[in-house]
């Protein structure tokens, strides 16, 4: 590797690494995605430190320059980790997808509960206007005081 493409390369990953600093500390990136870049910055740092390594590689795999080399295992690294992204992006869509079925399933319980509530008090009313007596009306309050107050408990 030439001396201005390594320099390239370690200023590139230091550029990189401190925004990647700053994203984390502006709570736009999590430090468990980070560790990630953190990683794969210093083994970029150490390649172009030394190119000797890169050197080695390159001549035992057969590939003509160290550069391609450095490429083409970034471009692996950047491959694996978008399956993985997508892997855990599918993990979340069904997770996402569960918790608004029971969101709406408890919607529609709550919705179930509460139109048998308004059924009991627009039973109530009705008796309070026939004039009812009073008994009966003060049992059926307690009937539905009891059985809202252990739903409203659950709720």
């Amino acid at each position: 590797m030439s001396i201005l493409f390594r320099l390239l390369l370690i200023g590139t990953v230091i550029f990189a690494t401190y925004w990647m600093f700053r994203m984390i500390n502006r709570s736009r990136m999590k430090i468990s995605d980070s560790i990630f870049w953190i990683f794969l910055a210093f083994i970029l740092i150490v390649l172009g430190i030394y190119p000797s390594i890169m050197r080695s590689f390159s001549d035992v795999l057969g590939i003509y320059s160290e550069a391609n080399l450095l490429f083409a295992v970034i471009l692996f690294i950047m491959l694996v980790k978008v399956f993985l992204m997508s892997v855990e992006n599918s993990r979340l869509t069904n997770r996402i997808d569960n918790l608004t079925q029971q969101i709406a399933l408890k919607n529609r319980d709550d919705k179930i509960y509460l139109e048998s509530l308004e059924k009991k008090v627009e039973n109530l009313q009705n008796e309070l206007e026939k004039g009812a007596g009073k008994s009966n009306i003060k049992n059926s309050e307690i009937l539905v005081s009891e059985s809202c107050s252990e739903e409203e408990i659950n709720i």
